[in-house]
């Protein structure tokens, strides 16, 4: 039963932790891991690599009736916990959609003040931004591991802003490229001035 039991205080965190502390983020890190694992107990289907239900669509995080799932205080647990997955789900949502747009600001930012030699064109990495979305790598596979129609949500969201910024950095690119080649060598031999030959 320890399993399957988080106390409401526990819960909080979920709702108020601040997505941008390290502190607040390993609590809700610890959290979300308690609550994957009562729910998992509580219905196995939950679980990664959990067999497919021969019925119904077969998403994770389909709340099933199966196992000691049907025993009536389970299912309000249940209830309360799905609760409590998507109303986190929603709210990592809002805080994503805003992080993706910061992080192709800072890049693109980044770009444009960044020395690149003319004659030698380079499509700059994009270090910085992976390294900042990485700590939230837990939070993205929880959810994907609890519903993936709202992980593929987030592939959205972070592909939208990012999408365009790389369009935009690779017609420069190749535009620069371009540049390069159509300049004449300063020490190429003016064929023009060449004398003529009888």
């Amino acid at each position: 039963m320890s399993t399957i039991s988080i106390v409401p205080q526990q819960l909080e965190v979920l709702k108020y932790g601040s997505l941008d502390s390290p502190q607040a983020l390993q609590s809700i890190e610890d959290t979300l891991l308690a609550l994957y694992k009562a729910m998992t107990t509580i219905d196995p289907k939950m679980a990664r690599n959990a067999p497919e239900s021969p019925v119904g669509s077969g998403r994770r995080g389909s709340w099933g009736d199966g196992g000691i799932g049907s025993m009536r205080a389970l299912q309000e647990r249940k209830e309360g916990y799905q609760k409590d997955t998507y109303s986190f789900l929603a709210r990592m949502k809002q805080f994503m959609t805003i992080k993706f747009g910061a992080e192709v600001v800072e890049l693109a930012k980044s770009s444009k003040n960044s020395p690149v030699s003319p004659e030698q064109p380079k499509l700059l990495g994009h270090d910085s931004a992976y390294v900042s979305l990485y700590r939230f790598s837990g939070l993205i596979a929880f959810t994907k591991d609890v519903d993936l129609e709202e992980y593929y949500g987030l592939q959205k969201l972070y592909e939208r802003p990012v999408s365009g910024l790389f369009q935009d950095e690779f017609r420069e690119h190749v535009l620069a490229w371009k540049k390069v080649t159509k300049k004449p060598i300063s020490d190429e031999i003016d064929l023009r001035k060449l004398p003529a030959y009888e």
